[in-house]
């Protein structure tokens, strides 16, 4: 028996354990070394999380769901490789003769691990949600237009409605931006179609901030004071200037005020080419002519007469005193803009409506204007993308972002041409949360108290 149990059992070699072990552990250090695709792969994981996370909260506001906002604040990843190695050999005891077959009896263990560890932080502080509800600005349209992107798409996804005034009639008339019904969706559109058609666009204008109260000649011949004021406020090496001040009942340059250089986005319109005079109700921009724009849903009204002014044409004021609000877009036109969380309750709005949630009938809500308006280009910014928002159920075969709530999948497509603006549109909406996250970064009111 013991002859047999030899001839079957060959006992392999210490060295060749040995090495095989040894080719294990380094492959273990490989694994753990090779950091470079593991911290690609991390970015892309964070990317489909935000991504993730924002088509979660438009699906929860098309379901009337309260939103819950989160962040992966940091990705920390980590590997490691062990190996473990245990040998038993059976001593001599009594003689030379063996009483057992000899057995060598070896027991590697080899481990490995690797794995990210994250914190997620639950955005819901005072300052973060007085920050998504604060307005936007103009500035943050103009930096996407600058960059490229339709101007029509901003202006859809930006203002929440559009106040026209008749000064002759003492009536206004408010043009909401809905999706709940394909009216209302429609008569926006066709809207703002027709003012960037008419030559809406946005520029830069000097607006200098004043710093500190009002100083009289003498105080304003103190350098000391002036120094004092200037290191007080004075940040990034920005130049201080002093203007006189104009006062009620004082004399000429008595008065004085420190000021320091800064510039804002304002609406205007730029001046038309004669082959604008081509479009109906349009002639060519001059000081001031009234732009028609064509309504199909008004309160039964064909169109709205918009009156541009001379301070309103694009170059005309090269300063803010003389220039309106960021919000006016013309001498009776106004436009109001939405908030962070303003946008997720629109485009919940349109998802409800696409998908008929709540009992209504699927309807799709593309650009009514069709034409030269079903194709993207960043080289006109009267075009823009036939969907501004497309969700879909389910699993889509071009989809890359995509979420699970409510128990159900949905998708958004990636469009490389812009027709589909879904991904662009979550693209915006990361960028917002993380310029609106805190109210801190709301600008100060200038502000200065002074105790008597």
């Amino acid at each position: 028996m013991v002859e047999l149990l030899s001839k079957r059992w060959h006992r392999p070699s210490v060295a060749g354990i040995l090495s095989a072990s040894l080719a294990l552990l380094l492959s273990g250090c490989m694994v753990a070394d090779q950091y470079g695709s593991r911290a690609t792969n991390y970015n892309g994981e964070a990317a489909y999380q935000k991504s993730s996370t924002i088509l979660t909260n438009i699906i929860r506001a098309a379901y009337r769901e309260p939103l819950q906002f989160t962040d992966l604040s940091t990705v920390t990843g980590s590997a490691s490789a062990s190996l473990t190695m245990g040998g038993s050999l059976p001593a001599r005891i009594g003689g030379t003769a063996f009483a057992a077959p000899q057995l060598l009896t070896l027991s590697p263990t080899l481990s490995a691990s690797g794995g990210p560890q994250f914190n997620i932080a639950n955005l819901n502080t005072q300052e973060f949600y007085q920050g998504i509800q604060s307005p936007l600005e103009a500035q943050i349209i103009a930096n996407y237009v600058t960059a490229g992107m339709s101007l029509k798409l901003l202006l859809r996804l930006f203002v929440s409605e559009i106040e026209v005034s008749d000064g002759r009639t003492h009536s206004r008339i408010i043009i909401h931006n809905r999706a709940t019904t394909i009216e209302q969706f429609n008569t926006f559109t066709t809207t703002i179609d027709n003012l960037v058609r008419h030559g809406l666009s946005l520029e830069p204008i000097a607006s200098p901030e004043s710093i500190g109260p009002v100083l009289t000649r003498g105080e304003a011949a103190d350098a000391r004071l002036l120094a004092g004021f200037a290191q007080a406020v004075s940040a990034g090496g920005t130049s201080l200037k002093l203007q006189p001040v104009t006062e009620t009942g004082s004399a000429k340059n008595s008065h004085y005020r420190l000021s320091k250089s800064g510039s804002r986005w304002r609406f205007c319109f730029k001046p038309m080419s004669p082959k604008s005079a081509e479009v109906p109700g349009v002639s060519r921009l001059s000081d001031a002519t009234e732009l028609s724009v064509p309504l199909e849903y008004a309160h039964g009204q064909p169109f709205i007469s918009v009156h541009v002014g001379a301070r309103f044409v694009c170059g005309a004021n090269s300063s803010a005193d003389a220039s309106p609000s960021t919000d006016h877009a013309a001498d009776n036109l106004k436009f109001t803009f939405r908030s962070v969380e303003g946008i997720f309750l629109f485009l919940g709005e349109i998802v409800r409506t696409q998908l008929g949630i709540g009992g209504g009938v699927p309807t799709k809500l593309a650009d009514p204007n069709g034409g030269s308006e079903s194709e993207f280009s960043e080289s006109d910014p009267a075009t823009g993308p036939t969907y501004i928002f497309k969700v879909e159920k389910g699993f889509g075969v071009r989809s890359r972002i995509s979420a699970n709530a409510l128990g159900s999948n949905f998708t958004v497509a990636s469009d490389p041409s812009g027709n589909d603006a879904s991904s662009q549109v979550i693209q915006i909406l990361t960028d917002l949360i993380a310029l609106k996250s805190s109210a801190k970064s709301l600008p100060a009111p200038s502000v200065i108290p002074v105790i008597q």
